[in-house]
């Protein structure tokens, strides 16, 4: 039985409901396709010619982790705003983030949830200031309590360990964290035990943490001091379950595919390397004396260099060339519509990706206003924009920020009109329907401040109708004579 089987069972019992230690095997399965190595997949057995049986490795594209980080890059980026309703509060509330390392720490976080399903934050205060913890790891999140999907209560798995009597001894701290009634709820249970691998007992909490409350109980807040982000996928592997899924967990056929096609690329280039054949005698060398009758063996071939095979039976035969036609078009093809099926799975849509062999697969710098990559993004962004407003309503609680609007501006600034979206806005600048502000906050992704500098500038720099017709400089004239 796993750690996580284990606590489950142990809150059940206090209890508490909660959902199946089983899905946590689904999640560390993610974490290995995360991390690029998945043991049961990559490691492999090869008979040589022989007869001996050697391990190998296959090779990894790194697909898995790469789609997640360009999913928190779509999703973020350092040009996202958070204001408050005057400049002042903005820049306090700035400052707590920035202390919190918000601006790391949040893409991290989406890139997780990207892997892993689910992630966490939680806001507290410590020597009266407010701090943000992030868990990233969804097999740390395990709710007792929800309602329609959404979890109103969960705890927090974290351990260390401690050397007693020349022993380690492991410990877990259980935190629960709860949303009842207006109220936050948060308390402490914490066990011990030999076995890396087990719960072990439960201990009183004071006697670990004798500066520290068990419980504390936060009465009258409209929202929690806690928040768990997910994207909008349904879980199917568990359609009961709270907890969010990995933007490739309906992908692994997929991965396996690249990694076995790309593997075979590799391989392509040692297998099929130019091969010279020669007699087996020709490595032995030749006895030769210099003029001092000095008798020295000269090596007419490189025995260690792998380009020359040594077969007997060759003797008094002209030695063979073997230069194999490598299939390294039909790979990168290959390849390539592999990497369009997965993009298209975890919601880029096809052709986001590029990889032609001799470079590193890109991602797609500019994407269209109409692709699949910006629906993603557009339907994403709902959940990722509730979840940044509902961690700054909890810091400006802890802190004491009286604010009534909080905005959060994404940024799409990686997407583009399509040249039909262009011409129809173009059109009704022309009619008059559309301003040319309007014109270039839709098409050039500005802001309004922006926009209007860019047309002033314009402006500026063209002639009136009167110059072009040289009409300031006739009257000039006239009135000069």
């Amino acid at each position: 039985m796993t750690l996580n089987e284990q606590i489950i069972n142990e809150i059940v019992r206090k209890g508490l409901s909660s959902i199946q230690g089983a899905f946590y095997n689904q999640v560390s399965y993610w974490r290995q396709w995360y991390q690029s190595f998945v043991p049961e997949f990559h490691l492999y057995n090869v008979t040589l010619a022989n007869g001996t049986t050697t391990q190998k490795e296959k090779l990894s594209m790194n697909l898995a982790k790469k789609v997640c980080e360009d999913m928190s890059k779509l999703l973020w980026s350092n040009k996202v705003q958070i204001n408050l309703d005057t400049p002042e509060k903005t820049e306090q509330l700035w400052e707590i983030l920035e202390e919190n390392n918000f601006n790391v720490m949040f893409p991290r976080q989406l890139e997780l949830c990207s892997a892993l399903g689910t992630v966490a934050f939680i806001e507290y205060l410590q020597d009266g200031k407010p701090f943000i913890e992030y868990i990233g790891e969804a097999d740390r999140i395990i709710p007792f309590q929800y309602s329609a999907n959404r979890i109103t209560g969960f705890l927090t798995v974290n351990r260390f360990t401690k050397i007693e009597m020349d022993t380690i001894m492991y410990y877990t701290l259980l935190t629960f964290h709860e949303f009842v009634d207006n109220n936050y709820i948060k308390y402490n249970m914490i066990y011990k035990s030999k076995v890396d691998t087990e719960l072990g007992e439960e201990l009183v909490f004071t006697s670990i943490y004798p500066n520290d409350k068990e419980q504390i109980i936060v009465p009258n807040v409209e929202y929690p001091y806690f928040q768990i982000l997910k994207f909008p996928i349904v879980n199917n592997y568990d359609l009961n379950n709270p907890l969010g899924i990995s933007i490739f967990g309906n992908s692994i056929d997929r991965l396996k595919s690249l990694d076995t096609k790309f593997d075979s690329f590799y391989n392509e280039f040692i297998c099929g390397k130019k091969r010279i054949l020669i007699d087996a005698s020709a490595l032995k060398g030749l006895p030769e004396a210099d003029d001092q009758g000095n008798v020295t063996t000269t090596l007419y071939f490189d025995k260690n260099d792998s380009t020359y095979v040594a077969l007997r039976g060759m003797e008094q035969q002209p030695i063979k060339d073997i230069d194999f036609n490598l299939r390294y078009q039909e790979h990168i093809e290959s390849i390539q519509a592999e990497i369009n099926w997965l993009s298209s799975n975890v919601g880029f849509g096809e052709n986001f990706y590029s990889f032609n062999g001799s470079k590193p697969m890109t991602a797609t710098e500019v994407i269209s206003n109409d692709s699949d990559a910006y629906r993603t993004k557009e339907n994403y962004d709902v959940v990722v924009v509730e979840c940044v407003e509902n961690i700054v309503r909890a810091i400006c609680n802890l802190a004491g920020i009286q604010t009534e609007e909080i905005e959060v501006i994404t940024d799409f600034s990686r997407f583009k009109n399509d040249s039909t979206e262009q011409q129809r806005l173009m059109q009704e600048v022309n009619s008059g329907i559309t301003s040319k502000v309007e014109y270039r906050m839709k098409v050039y992704n500005e802001d309004e401040i922006t926009a209007r500098k860019k047309i002033e500038e314009i402006d500026s720099n063209e002639p009136d109708l009167d110059e072009l017709m040289g009409t300031v400089e006739d009257e000039n004239n006239l009135s000069e004579s």
